[in-house]
């Protein structure tokens, strides 16, 4: 987590998302290698504080998840991990977002 290669490390990133997480923060995971590293380094608050696809699960659903996130618990913050590929997929909801003022924070990782 703390090896300097002049790019982004995942790891530490991840490592930096947990210390920022507020105790009530909802957390959402879409993608593949990026989320699986995320859901062993972050660590979700509480009981329903932590939603992805599973296992098997699509890729792409992230925003959706996100945004049901956000508007059934308004004031708690919503935390969207995606890797590159999953936000291919959902990165027009950025348009939904914006239009109807709905503050999620986005972390894209590769």
């Amino acid at each position: 987590m703390t090896l300097d290669t002049g790019l982004v490390n995942p790891l530490h990133l991840c490592q930096e998302i947990d210390r920022a997480l507020e105790d009530n923060a909802i957390l959402v995971g879409d993608g593949g290698d990026f989320i699986a590293t995320a859901a062993q380094i972050i660590r979700p608050r509480g009981p329903g504080c932590w939603h992805d696809p599973g296992p098997f699960g699509t890729l792409g659903v992230g925003a959706g998840f996100a945004l049901a996130a956000a508007l059934a618990r308004p004031g708690q913050r919503v935390w969207a991990l995606m890797g590159d590929g999953a936000l291919g997929y959902s990165l027009i909801e950025f348009d939904t977002f914006v239009r109807h003022n709905i503050p999620l924070i986005f972390v894209v990782g590769e």
